[in-house]
């Protein structure tokens, strides 16, 4: 693996952590601002690879997609989204599995 793949699988593992502490919904931009914040930077997280992982992520069953005037994008965690932040869902290539007890 990579150390671009070893990124792009925290990354959206970060992406659904950062969904489910926005009490499971919250837009594109807030997910962006969010992964700066935990250190993802630069082309770690530009709008192109944050599109891209919530692209991912939906088509994983994790996150649905609402669109608001064509524009805003607001992505919803899913029941099997939840269960994989809880470990009740086997691990899926290209994301990080969360560990115990984080």
């Amino acid at each position: 693996m990579s150390f671009a793949e070893a990124i792009a699988k925290s990354r959206r593992l970060a992406v659904l952590r950062l969904v489910a502490e926005a009490e499971g919904s919250t837009n594109e931009s807030v997910v962006k601002t969010g992964l700066g914040a935990l250190g993802f930077v630069g082309r770690q997280a530009t709008a192109e690879a944050v599109r891209s992982d919530l692209d991912f992520l939906k088509d994983c069953g994790l996150l649905v997609h609402t669109w608001y005037d064509g524009r805003v994008l607001v992505v919803t965690l899913t029941r099997r989204g939840e269960d994989y932040l809880h470990r009740e869902a086997e691990p899926i290539d290209g994301i990080d599995y969360p560990r115990l007890g984080r």
